[in-house]
């Protein structure tokens, strides 16, 4: 089984214990989770210095997005 297809049945399966334990929904906590997960591997990516620098009009949406929130 690849790595992937592993961390995605893990973070099924913590997905569902979570949401039983907190009562909230599920698609709250997988939310959260994926979001964590993304995080996590963006700062590999950084660390590892293998990070591809996008290219074109949406970088420019994402980082005026990101921006947005921020503020």
């Amino acid at each position: 089984m690849c790595k992937k297809c592993t961390l995605q049945k893990t973070v099924d399966i913590q997905t569902r214990m979570l949401a039983n334990a907190l009562n909230v929904e599920e698609k709250d906590v997988l939310r959260a989770v994926s979001l964590y997960t993304d995080s996590l591997t963006l700062l590999d990516q950084y660390d590892h210095q293998a990070i591809v620098k996008p290219t074109g009009d949406k970088i420019l949406i994402l980082t005026a997005i990101l921006y947005c929130i921020t503020i």
